[in-house]
């Protein structure tokens, strides 16, 4: 696990304040997941074996319990799964452990499908062993729902407008640092500085590996997994830089980006819409053994 230390101590300070968030980029990214899994998963999953990858504090896990499916959810972090575990009370009958996502600790093909929200590959260097470990333990012809963070993104131009103009004053972004983001983004499996900032003033950094939907359908075909089906998060609310939306207190900025979520929800998995926005939700299965 030494290789992901810095996401282990980058979750160790968010752990205590991940489940308090509830400003509008959270708030509209949590209501676009729940609406997702009523309209796609309410009763397809019922007594279904689900591996929740990076499962954080057990918020999708639980939803997975609560739709009638099986779910075993893991994280890298031990932080986040003390406030899973401390949440459930025994409520829900899930399984959780802490383990690393390149070396998923379950036999070949033993789930029906698996689950990855919160842009979890995005936070792993080698994300192909992960996607690999994904292909191996999911049944053939299994489901997968899996969040990576695009590249094709409005928060970028913000950033750029931020650094070049007013000196890095709203997401405290260098010039240097766009150079980075420009620098990574034309690289395949490149990644990308993201300054995040806590409630209580304190930010940290940590880089994120982006992907165009081309890049990552392409990887990860080449480990027999398909996606069928693609949608865009906040492709319309980043009219707004994410680093207001994270902040604002606004009841009308919370109304406006509220209808460009309504409205977004009509297009967001048609094209061009379903490549754009801050992450993209991928869709599919893994293909079946014919040999």
């Amino acid at each position: 696990m030494e290789n992901h230390r810095h996401v282990i101590d980058f979750y160790k300070d968010f752990a205590p304040e991940y489940d308090l968030i509830r400003d509008p980029f959270f708030s509209y990214w949590d209501a676009f997941v729940n609406n997702f899994f009523i309209k796609h998963l309410r009763g397809n999953i019922t007594n279904k074996l689900i591996l929740d990858v990076g499962c954080g504090t057990g918020i999708q896990t639980y939803r997975v319990a609560r739709e009638g499916g099986r779910p075993i959810g893991f994280d890298i972090s031990l932080d986040l799964l003390n406030e899973a575990i401390e949440k459930n009370k025994g409520t829900y009958k899930i399984e959780l452990c802490c383990a690393d996502a390149t070396h998923i600790p379950f036999i070949d093909e033993s789930f029906d499908m698996i689950i990855s929200f919160g842009s979890v590959l995005s936070h792993i260097p080698n994300f192909r062993a992960t996607i690999k470990e994904i292909s191996r333990v999911l049944k053939s012809d299994g489901k997968f729902l899996i969040e990576v963070e695009n590249k094709i993104c409005l928060d970028l131009f913000h950033e750029f407008i931020d650094a070049y103009l007013f000196n890095g004053k709203l997401y405290s972004t260098k010039k240097s640092t766009i150079r980075e983001h420009i620098k990574g983004g034309l690289k395949k499996g490149g990644s990308v500085p993201w300054i995040f900032h806590y409630q209580d003033g304190k930010s940290k950094r940590i880089n994120i590996w982006q992907f165009t939907f081309s890049e990552i359908e392409e990887i990860m075909e080449k480990y027999s997994l398909i996606i069928d089906k693609s949608f865009g998060i906040h492709v319309f609310t980043l009219i707004f830089p994410s680093y207001l939306l994270m902040r604002i207190k606004s009841g009308i900025v919370k109304f406006v980006v509220q209808k460009l979520g309504w409205l977004e929800s009509f297009i967001t998995d048609h094209f061009p819409f379903n490549r754009l926005g801050s992450s993209l939700l991928l869709v599919g299965s893994k293909k079946k053994d014919v040999s």
